[in-house]
């Protein structure tokens, strides 16, 4: 059975802040804290995030572009 690539399977915060949301860590630690983010897994004193479930999240929230609705 191959092993997933536990590298890319869970993301820290300032790896979601600069690369999935473009945003800063502070503002993920607090949708974090409001529990808006899916897939936070504790890890000792680590703050992880599973992609997978964020790829889907954003995914799901994510609005088509003006340039999308004009076709």
């Amino acid at each position: 059975m191959p092993v997933p690539d536990v590298e890319h399977f869970l993301l820290t915060i300032q790896e979601v802040a600069d690369i999935y949301l473009r945003t800063t860590p502070k503002a993920v630690r607090r949708l974090i804290e409001r529990h808006q983010l899916p897939g936070v897994v504790h890890v000792g004193r680590r703050v992880l995030l599973r992609r997978d479930r964020l790829l889907q999240f954003i995914s799901e929230s994510s609005v088509p572009s003006p340039w999308e609705t004009k076709r």
